[in-house]
């Protein structure tokens, strides 16, 4: 996914940061361990959200319903295998 990007750069997850940023306009959040809408707009996700110059990748992003509606749905599921996944892409 990073290649399709341009990103040139190891991409983590940013669990511990809730968002990194890649060039000038590619946000990778992981909502995860956010308690609220409110906790979401104080880390300057919905201004980041709100630009539409923005790609915007976000993990668990179920605090987000009903206030944004995604374009792309992609779904990753581990697979019997360690090193495989199942990728589904969903065009909203």
């Amino acid at each position: 996914m990073s290649s399709l990007l341009g990103i040139e750069t190891p991409v983590k997850s940013p669990t511990y940061i809730y968002y990194n940023k890649y060039g000038q306009n590619i946000y990778h959040f992981d909502l995860y361990r956010l308690q609220s809408y409110d906790d979401f707009v104080n880390i300057g996700g919905e201004e980041i959200l709100d630009n539409p110059e923005n790609i915007c990748l976000i993990e668990w992003p179920e605090l987000l319903v009903g206030r944004y509606d995604p374009t792309i749905d992609i779904e990753i599921l581990k697979t019997n295998k360690e090193d495989e996944r199942e990728i589904h892409i969903l065009l909203v």
